[in-house]
């Protein structure tokens, strides 16, 4: 089987790279927000990144935003931009119809990766699939600058629009928390996710996928329900 290569691509970054303005206040947006509701996402955002220091965690929570109306992920993206300048992290985002078109959108050749995954399925071990692992940090990690700092940088991998492809989107997701868990090990970045949609997910939309409270969601996995292995 012929392995694959990547290389993030600029325009890519540029599109889908939100990086914080230093020094600055959030920037004004087509939309009103109540100054309570941001207070509380930035704490569970704040909180997210500290959870996410801890390396000895073995559920992997997330940070879910909901806004079921129409126009809701432009919403989001208004919430999270003033929530990440506050925070000074950088925002990655994944589009749920980014990741969908693989090859075929913005991503480019580097998503090849994606259809990949599910070409190979089922995969039963990940040495099998070492070039898809490789991608996975590379792109998580694409535009990071080195800074002189002794803290981490800080970034938030949005999911965009997550509920369009949520029911399919196990096989993807275990590879990009396996490059997250890896990355902090490695103490290579300070890495949370953050799902955005504007339909509801949970147990309805997904059965078994996902556990809630209180604005995060835990994720499961079986390899008869992914079609990928939960050991090494």
């Amino acid at each position: 089987m012929s392995k694959l290569s990547s290389r993030v691509s600029t325009s890519f970054l540029d599109r889908f790279l939100w990086k914080p303005e230093l020094g600055t206040e959030p920037t004004s947006s087509d939309w009103s927000f109540d100054g309570d509701m941001l207070d509380d996402i930035q704490s569970g955002i704040s909180y997210a990144f500290l959870c996410a220091n801890d390396t000895n965690t073995v559920i992997e929570k997330t940070v879910t935003l909901l806004s079921p109306y129409h126009g809701g992920n432009t919403v989001i993206d208004a919430v999270l931009r003033n929530t990440a300048q506050k925070e000074n992290a950088d925002v990655l985002v994944l589009d749920s119809l980014v990741l969908a078109a693989g090859r075929f959108g913005a991503l480019g050749k580097d998503g090849a990766f994606v259809d990949a995954i599910y070409s190979r399925l089922p995969i039963e071990r990940f040495t099998d699939v070492e070039d898809i692992q490789q991608f996975f940090p590379d792109l998580l990690l694409a535009g990071f600058e080195t800074t002189p700092s002794d803290s981490l940088p800080r970034r938030v991998i949005y999911v965009r629009d997550f509920g369009t492809i949520a029911c399919a989107a196990i096989p993807l997701m275990i590879f990009i928390f396996r490059a997250i868990k890896n990355l902090r090990n490695a103490r290579k970045a300070n890495l949370i996710v953050l799902f955005g949609s504007s339909r509801p997910l949970g147990r309805e939309a997904c059965p078994h996928y996902y556990d809630s409270a209180r604005g995060f969601y835990t994720f499961n996995w079986t390899f008869e329900e992914s079609g990928i292995c939960s050991d090494d």
